[in-house]
């Protein structure tokens, strides 16, 4: 531990660092700053998401033997399940706090996936100005969704998008690397199916450009997703059996809301805002804005798909429009005029507020919820509670 430190401190106090190293530095102790903060800001200010709660309870039955249709209802892919097995597993051994094992899971995959990003972007002229949006869009703009499937799909498939955008044949990264941002993408794909539409998209874009759809990125990920459905109909068959049927006919319908009111959110207004900038941008016609543009309208199309206009659901769709605006604003790729350009900013913070402001009221923790929690836990402890209250709109 010593000797780590002693390099550290080298590196840091050396004359003889690059210029590269020395802006850097920065950036990391900036990123690290910013995930450390962000998860303390979750663990003091945002209670969990109870859908989170409720996929950690189906954990810990499918850890004591359980398995979908009997131990378990829960109408997701099991991979929303999967997700959290090691820290449940982790609570378990270690008498550790299941809320914050989870979110510190969370935190551990975006730090991850920062990392990756980063060395995909390692010459890349917009590298501080992306690390930087997508720390914050990790561990703040998710809000009190933190932890939700949609934001660990996000983290586990934007290293293999950044890869596409930033990256032209041959790879500068290794072998490994692409295979390790492939099968990152895989999972992803696993824990929300609607996102195939994001890899097909991509894989067309990629076929057109490369004239070659065979890339070691998507061999690996139809391997992932192949390995994915083994392994669920051998260890969780009673899904396919029982639930993905009741899901088709009994859910989907029942939860399907009108179109009108899916596309008649701020996010989407958002998502068409970045795509004006975009056409409006002269680099429109670049691998860089294209690629993420294609990832954006593929995430609102899942969004679209997925039936519900719940925030975490269009939250992916978000962030690349976030990251769609910093490419399409980056030196000299101004859209003109510039006027027009103004107007975007300016109506991007305001629907960006609009849009994240409502989750951070509705996860914090305030005095009733503080109240309801000490009452179950005294009166109620490891007993099944059932809440129903209009206020809350559902029945916990």
């Amino acid at each position: 531990m010593l000797e780590v430190l002693k390099v550290i401190v080298n590196l840091l106090l050396d004359s003889k660092m690059t210029q590269m190293q020395r802006t850097t530095l920065p950036l990391i102790w900036s990123l690290l700053l910013i995930a450390v903060f962000g998860l303390f800001l979750q663990c003091v200010a945002f209670h969990l998401s109870h859908d989170v709660s409720w996929l950690l309870h189906c954990g810990r039955r499918i850890l004591a033997g359980g398995d979908y249709g009997g131990a378990i209802v829960e109408l997701n892919p099991p991979m929303s399940v999967y997700l959290y097995l090691l820290p449940v597993w982790v609570t378990q051994v270690f008498g550790f706090d299941s809320h914050f094992m989870v979110r510190l899971f969370t935190s551990i995959i975006g730090v991850g996936s920062l990392c990756l990003s980063a060395t995909v972007l390692r010459y890349s002229t917009v590298k501080v100005r992306v690390l930087l949006l997508l720390a914050v869009s990790y561990f703040f703009l998710i809000a009190g969704e933190f932890g939700q499937r949609e934001h660990i799909l996000l983290m586990l498939q934007m290293p293999y998008v950044l890869s596409l955008a930033f990256l032209s044949p041959p790879s500068p990264l290794s072998v490994s690397q692409r295979i390790l941002i492939a099968v990152a993408a895989g999972l992803s794909i696993c824990i929300k199916p609607h996102f195939l539409v994001l890899w097909c998209a991509l894989a067309i874009y990629q076929c057109q450009k490369r004239k070659s759809i065979f890339s070691i990125e998507n061999i690996s990920i139809g391997i992932v997703i192949a390995l994915y459905l083994l392994v669920t109909m051998i260890a969780s068959p009673g899904y396919w059996r029982e639930i993905f049927v009741m899901t088709l006919g009994l859910f989907a319908p029942s939860y399907q809301q009108p179109l009108l009111n899916i596309l008649y959110k701020p996010i989407v207004f958002f998502c068409l805002l970045s795509g004006f900038a975009y056409w409006g941008s002269r680099e429109k016609y670049s691998a860089e804005s294209t690629v993420v543009f294609l990832a954006m309208c593929s995430s609102v199309l899942a969004y679209v798909l997925g039936g519900t206009s719940w925030f975490y659901h269009a939250y992916p769709a978000m962030i690349y429009g976030a990251l769609l605006l910093v490419i399409c604003f980056s030196e000299g790729n101004l859209p003109q005029p510039r006027g027009f350009a103004a107007c975007i900013v300016v109506t991007a913070i305001l629907l960006l507020a609009l849009i994240v402001t409502p989750s951070f009221r509705y996860r914090s923790v305030t005095p009733w919820k503080q109240e309801l929690i000490r009452f179950i836990n005294q009166n109620a402890s490891n007993k099944p509670i059932y809440v129903i209250s209009p206020f809350l709109g559902h029945t916990y």
